[in-house]
């Protein structure tokens, strides 16, 4: 009878709720929030560094260099393209305007 007692209560023990359920050896809170603070600082003073070496970089002008040579080069217009372009667009509003004033519409939605 003894022994069927001390298994209810070893049971019970174990069953037991405990005061503070971070005593256990693999929780520590006070050694987390070190580990996490320590982290966010050296993450911040890396992110800082960075930040700081681009500054300097693009303060000096090293980093973003454009070439002269794509300055230099000129930009040739196609005319006829371009008045074609400029045709078909005041064709277009040549259109929407008739169709304003006619309160008809198309067959071509494009238009």
């Amino acid at each position: 009878m003894k022994e069927f007692f001390h298994k209810i209560k070893g049971l019970y023990l174990k069953l037991k709720i405990k005061q503070v359920s971070y005593e256990r050896a693999s929780i520590r809170p006070s050694h987390d929030w070190h580990i996490l603070l320590v982290s966010a600082t050296c993450l911040l003073f890396i992110f800082a560094g960075i930040s700081l070496y681009f500054y300097k970089q693009i303060d000096s002008g090293n980093f973003f260099t454009v070439e002269d040579e794509s300055i230099e080069k000129q930009v040739k217009i196609d005319d006829i393209l371009l008045k074609k372009t400029i045709d078909e667009i005041s064709d277009r509003e040549t259109n929407r305007s008739n169709i304003r004033q006619n309160k008809n519409i198309p067959p071509d939605p494009s238009i």
